[in-house]
């Protein structure tokens, strides 16, 4: 039982880790990159 309780505990804090490094990574992004990218992207779909 006790087994079960820490492997549940130890996945709890990987997936707090992982959304918490998607929710840096979110908060953390630029708006005007991500636009500039898309916009090179999409010219680069309509070159090929």
């Amino acid at each position: 039982m006790s087994v079960l309780l820490i492997a549940l505990f130890v996945l709890g804090v990987l997936l707090n880790a992982l959304f918490a490094g998607y929710e840096t990574g979110f908060v953390s992004c630029n708006p005007l990159r991500i636009r500039h990218m898309a916009e090179k992207r999409a010219t680069k779909m309509r070159a090929s």
